[in-house]
């Protein structure tokens, strides 16, 4: 045997050794405790629904799923602690389209969306909510079009995070009404609220989660929602289509990724045991409490539906020349 030969053998050994390895502990996967990582602070979409999420899988998964909190960035740092962490399937991201948003905005990520991380499924679909503190002389969604024109400065408007759609919804409707509105950036919508009943921030445009306590209790007044359709959660508020903006649309999806390296066999594991949890009537009951429709593809689909999304906010960050702070 030649020395290239053996070194040849050596490495399918090595190859092969790995391969039953991985599909030794995919086998026993999981083992222990998971964690599932939620980028943003406390309040919010992703914060909620990844709990609860979590509590459903620790049934499915009969390992504890223990939500971590890394906010920042937009999302960015929490997304890159799972990207380099081990593909192992005990590190988990719940995360909404920040992750296809960030890449196009956002020239120094440390980590390649398309090549760093796998998308399992996706969850869930909501609608942002447009609020206003009681204070603005606002009721529609032309109405605070109208308004943001004809005040000196435009309106305020807070965000979960530079990049997220909480900031990107306002910034595409600029683009097509003519809003004219200044970005105030937080790190969550949990933390923003404080300002928002105050006054202080004249609008966001939030997932439910964020704001529906807030509604239902009158301390912002919702003017708009931003789905195709009224929600289930809200059916008394119009959507910016009926308001007379055709275009104006934004879903907030959320989904669970993982590192790339990822075994397929855990990437399936993990993508039938999410699929249980969403079409179980519980799950999907304590959702849409929180204002998110159940909304399941598998691996497959769900990063066609994750590629499509990158481009078209690719396309807005470009037409309107966002840059990060």
């Amino acid at each position: 045997m030649t020395k290239r030969t053996k070194g040849g053998a050596i490495l399918l050994y090595g190859l092969a050794l790995s391969l039953i390895s991985m599909a030794a502990s995919a086998q026993t996967y999981p083992s222990r405790p998971i964690k599932l990582v939620l980028p943003y602070a406390p309040g919010g979409i992703v914060d909620s629904g990844g709990r609860l999420l979590g509590k459903a899988l620790e049934t499915q998964l009969k390992q504890p799923v223990v939500p971590d909190n890394r906010p920042g960035a937009g999302g960015v740092l929490g997304t890159t602690f799972v990207a380099q962490s081990a593909a192992d399937g005990y590190t988990m991201l719940f995360i909404d389209p920040a992750i296809a948003i960030n890449p196009g905005l956002q020239k120094n990520i440390s980590y390649n969306l398309f090549k760093d991380l796998k998308v399992v499924a996706t969850v869930s679909t909501s609608p942002l909510m447009v609020v206003v503190p009681p204070s603005l002389p606002v009721h529609s969604l032309k109405e605070l079009v109208a308004y943001s024109k004809a005040t000196e400065g435009g309106v305020s408007f807070a965000s979960a995070g530079v990049g997220t759609t909480t900031h990107l919804a306002p910034e595409l409707l600029k683009l097509q009404a003519g809003f004219v509105g200044t970005h105030v950036p937080y790190k969550g919508a949990g933390p923003s609220m404080p300002d928002v009943l105050t006054g202080r921030v004249q609008a966001v445009f939030y997932s439910p989660a964020a704001v529906q306590s807030f509604i239902d209790d009158k301390r912002v007044r919702p003017i708009a929602q931003t789905g195709a359709t009224r929600s289930q959660s809200n059916p008394n508020v119009p959507t910016g289509i009926e308001s007379g903006f055709p275009d104006f649309r934004v879903d907030l999806w959320t989904a669970v990724f993982v590192p790339s390296a990822t075994p397929e066999a855990i990437v399936n594991r993990l993508a039938a045991e999410i699929k249980a949890v969403v079409d179980d009537p519980n799950f999907r009951g304590a959702m849409l409490k929180i204002g998110a429709e159940p909304f399941y593809h598998g691996p497959k689909e769900a990063a066609a539906f994750v590629l499509k999304d990158y481009a078209k906010w690719a396309e807005l960050i470009r037409r309107a020349k966002i840059e990060p702070n």
